[in-house]
C-alpha cells in the first residue's frame, strides 16, 4: 500500500489508518463531527497527496488540454484554474478534474483512485507537440480549509493572498519554500490547496501547524469532509459504480459553454401558399453545462411553441405553424435561458426545396434458364427406360 509523505504526521496524531484510493490514509483523528465543525469555525488541515498530479507541456499543450477536457481551457488566464470533466465518446465521464493553467504548462489534478486510469487515458490520446508527466509522487499536497485559513497561511507566504481570487493560483514561497498556492477546495469553506516538492513535506507541515495554533487548527481527515458547499458553489457525488456523477448548481456554477443542436431549424419549403409543419429541437449543451431553459420566443407569432423537459440539461422544444414558404428564411427563434453570461441563444430558420429524385421502377429480371434434362443411369440389372440412354 502507498503513502504519502505526511503519513508519520498522521501516526504521530494517532490517526486511524485505513486504505483509501491505494494509499493508507487517516479516517479520522479525533472524530468526524469534531473536525467538520472545526473546518466550518476556524481551520483544519488535509493531506490531499493521493490525488493524482499531471503536467502537460508543449507547444500544442493548450489544443490537447481543450480536447481532452470538456470546458474551454482557453479562456484561462495564466495561474487561473477551472473546473472541468474528461470523457469517454459517448459522453460518460472518465473523471472529474481541476485544470490550473500556469506560466510554462498545464497542471491537471485528478481523483487518486484514478490517476492510473486518467494518464493511461490521456497517454492514449496524446498528439502532436505533447508531454505528459505524472508528478504525484514528486509534489506534495496540503489543503488548508476554513474560515481562518487566509489568516494562517499570510505569515508563511510571500503573496498577498488576498488578491487571489477564488479559483486562481500564485506561484510563490512558502517557509522559504517554492510552491503554488491556489484558493481552491470542495469543503465549500474559504481555503487553500498547496503545492510544493514533496522532500519538503515536514518542514511545511511544520510551519503550518505552527502558524495556526492561534486558530486551534487541527488535523482533518478523509471522514470529516465537509458535504458539498455551503455557498452552493459545487456539490460532487460518486455512485458505487465506474463512473463518478457529478452534480452542479445551476444557479452559481457552469461547467464549460452552452451549445445548442442542432444550430440551425432546416424547414421544407412548399409551392403551396400558407403550408405550415411541425418540428421538435433537442436543446442541449454540447459541452458539460448546468442549465435551465426558461422561454422560448418564434420571430412569428403563428409559430407556438412548448418546452418539454427531458432530464436535467435536456430539453425538447415542440414547434407547430412553421411557415413553409421563403418568409421564415434567416429569423431566428430566441431561446432565453438562467445563464448570466448567456441569457439568450438564437437559433436561426432555413428553408430549402427538397424535390425527392423520380424513381423509375427497376426492370424485371431475367427469367432463370431451365436446367438441362440429367441422364438417369439405372441399377445394375434394372433395364433402362424407353427414351433413356444407359450410360
Amino acid at each position: 500500500m502507498k503513502t504519502t509523505p505526511f503519513h508519520q504526521k498522521h501516526i504521530a496524531a494517532g490517526g486511524r489508518m485505513v486504505e483509501f484510493a491505494g494509499y493508507e490514509m487517516p479516517l479520522q483523528f479525533k472524530g468526524i463531527i469534531p473536525e467538520h465543525q472545526r473546518v466550518r469555525t476556524t481551520v483544519g488541515v488535509f493531506d490531499v497527496s493521493h490525488m493524482g498530479r499531471i503536467e502537460v507541456r508543449g507547444k500544442d499543450a493548450l489544443a490537447y488540454v481543450n480536447r481532452m477536457t470538456t470546458n474551454d481551457a482557453a479562456a484561462l488566464s495564466v495561474n487561473q484554474a477551472q473546473y472541468s470533466v474528461l470523457c469517454y465518446p459517448d459522453g460518460g465521464i472518465v473523471d472529474d478534474l481541476v485544470v490550473y493553467r500556469l506560466a510554462d504548462h498545464y497542471l491537471l489534478v485528478v481523483n487518486g483512485a484514478n490517476t492510473a486510469k486518467d494518464y493511461a487515458w490521456l497517454s492514449e490520446h496524446r498528439f502532436g507537440d505533447v508531454v505528459l508527466e505524472n508528478v504525484t509522487g514528486a509534489l506534495a499536497q496540503l489543503a488548508i480549509q476554513g474560515p481562518k485559513a487566509e489568516a494562517v497561511m499570510q505569515p508563511l507566504c510571500a503573496t498577498d493572498l488576498g488578491k487571489i481570487a477564488f479559483y486562481w493560483a500564485a506561484p510563490t514561497e512558502l517557509a522559504g519554500v517554492p510552491a503554488l498556492i491556489s484558493r481552491t477546495g470542495y469543503t465549500g469553506e474559504d481555503g487553500f490547496e498547496l503545492y510544493f516538492p514533496a522532500e519538503h513535506a515536514f518542514r511545511i507541515w511544520d510551519a503550518v501547524m505552527a502558524a495556526g495554533k492561534e486558530y486551534a487548527i487541527d488535523l482533518k481527515s478523509k471522514g470529516a469532509l465537509p458535504e458539498g458547499s455551503k455557498n452552493g458553489r459545487l456539490i460532487i457525488r460518486t455512485d458505487n459504480q465506474q463512473r463518478p456523477i457529478i452534480l452542479v448548481n445551476v444557479a452559481t456554477y457552469v461547467i464549460g459553454a452552452l451549445k445548442v443542436m442542432p444550430n440551425m431549424i432546416n424547414v421544407r419549403g412548399s409551392d403551396v401558399p400558407g403550408e405550415t409543419e411541425t418540428q421538435q429541437i433537442s436543446v442541449m449543451p454540447g459541452r458539460i453545462a448546468a442549465f435551465e431553459l426558461l422561454e422560448v420566443i418564434p420571430p412569428v407569432e403563428q409559430i407556438k411553441t412548448e418546452i418539454r423537459k427531458i432530464s436535467d440539461n435536456n430539453y425538447v422544444v415542440k414547434l407547430e405553424g412553421i411557415p413553409r414558404d421563403n418568409s421564415i428564411e434567416g429569423k431566428e427563434l430566441i431561446l432565453k435561458t438562467n445563464l448570466p453570461d448567456k441569457p439568450e441563444i438564437k437559433v436561426p430558420f432555413h428553408v430549402f426545396n427538397f424535390k425527392p429524385p423520380v424513381m423509375k421502377a427497376p426492370a424485371a429480371p431475367p427469367a432463370p434458364p431451365k436446367p438441362a434434362a440429367q441422364p438417369v443411369t439405372p441399377p445394375p440389372g434394372v433395364p433402362a427406360p424407353t427414351g433413356v440412354v444407359q450410360q
